[in-house]
């Protein structure tokens, strides 16, 4: 095994650990970073190297941390994920990464921990509200609907996740609250029209859910979810002849998808 303190003898790794260690790297510039070792051929050796600096900063531990998780060595990664939120626990951006990376591995516990001690710090951050939200939604049902409202209430730009949010725990009743006011507020909304088509297509009323997703279509004719409800409306009507096309629009369109379940699409098409 190498000596800790040995210096390594690839001029490109010294050179680089001399112009990084302990700097303030964009990740814009740590992407330049992993361009130059990449095309050097010498990632590995370069991560191996930054592991034997004594004395690492915050800075360093981020940038471990990208380049063991680039790498896939996951448990060096998450122990540099962690010192680096240590180092700076006021960093809001660090604790999303952390939440995310722990949430990507299925450990949602560590993922709420690392959303519960962002939020203490920035209690306005509107990913870790959202991402609160959605963990306190599978795993702490008895917090969820303070979770999901605090989000609401923030005005996230994603908030039709927390619709799914509410639904995971049976509060349809905040759903319906939480649509009505949005539509108030953003009448010419597409989303919010589908939304409401979706809960309608939930609870049966195929009339009212086909109603909503036509006004979605009058403001966004492209508008995939909608096109997916009127289909599954007129596949459950008994009309197969109006489904195809819709449906087709759902699965082959080229915008945003939120809600729409692309297998559920092709099941009502067949």
């Amino acid at each position: 095994m190498t000596d800790a303190s040995a210096p390594t003898a690839n001029p490109t790794v010294q050179r680089l650990l001399g112009e990084v260690v302990g700097r303030s790297l964009s990740r814009e510039q740590i992407i330049v970073v992993v361009r130059v070792l990449r095309k050097h051929r010498c990632l590995i050796e370069f991560l191996d190297a930054l592991d034997r600096q004594p004395n690492p900063t915050g800075d360093d531990w981020r940038l471990r941390f990208e380049l063991a998780h680039l790498v896939h060595r996951q448990p060096e990664a998450a122990l540099a994920l962690e010192q680096a939120v240590k180092a700076d626990p006021t960093d809001p951006i660090m604790a999303r990464r952390a939440v995310e990376f722990f949430m990507a591995a299925r450990d949602n516990e560590r993922a709420l921990e690392f959303a519960a001690s962002g939020l203490k710090h920035n209690p306005e951050a509107k990913p870790l509200l959202r991402l609160r939200a959605v963990l306190c939604s599978y795993i702490r049902a008895d917090q969820a609907d303070e979770a999901i409202g605090a989000a609401w209430r923030a005005e996230i730009e994603d908030w039709w996740c927390l619709i799914d949010c509410w639904a995971r725990i049976g509060r349809y009743d905040r759903i319906d609250a939480a649509l009505n006011e949005r539509l108030q507020a953003y009448p010419e909304d597409p989303t919010v029209h589908s939304a409401l088509g979706r809960m309608a297509l939930w609870r049966g009323n195929t009339q009212q859910a086909a109603a909503a997703a036509e006004a979605a279509l009058r403001f966004d004719s492209g508008h995939r979810e909608a096109h997916f409800i009127v289909g599954a409306v007129a596949v459950l009507e008994g009309r197969s002849e109006g489904a195809e096309r819709p449906l087709e629009r759902a699965i082959e369109g080229d915008g945003p998808t939120r809600w729409l379940a692309i297998d559920a699409a092709w099941t009502f098409r067949a």
